[in-house]
């Protein structure tokens, strides 16, 4: 049991997970049969090129939604926010890129701080 919530009313990572996916292809077969929208048809090129790039989305879901098992909002909102800051100075440093300007530098920055902030405050409100 958590500070926050009883244990029995602990959602389970894996099926909130399973059943936001499955809306989604509902919601794209009703898209679809409705006449709304239409799709290409997928290739088995197509499916193998974006296959590891599905399991590793839907894990980093899993592992974000398990992650939430033992902390709390907020810190998720940190790091989060953190997350394009630390991507841009490591694409630059470990596989050469360039580093984003000066000005977007800054603008990552600010969301980093920004939500640095939200949690301080909000911690302080509660």
């Amino acid at each position: 049991m958590t500070a926050d919530r009883p244990d029995h009313l602990r959602l389970l990572p894996g099926p909130i997970s399973s059943l936001q996916l499955l809306f989604a292809v509902c919601f794209c077969v009703a898209l679809q049969l409705s006449g709304a929208l239409t799709f290409q048809k997928v290739t088995s090129q197509q499916v193998k090129m974006y296959s590891i790039y599905a399991l590793l989305f839907v894990g980093s879901v899993y592992a974000s939604m398990k992650s939430l098992e033992g902390s709390n909002v907020e810190t998720q909102i940190v790091f989060r926010s953190a997350t394009p800051l630390t991507v841009s100075v490591l694409d630059a440093f470990l596989l050469g890129r360039e580093l984003p300007s000066t000005k977007s530098l800054a603008a990552l920055a600010a969301v980093a701080a920004g939500a640095v902030l939200y949690v301080a405050t909000d911690a302080v409100s509660i």
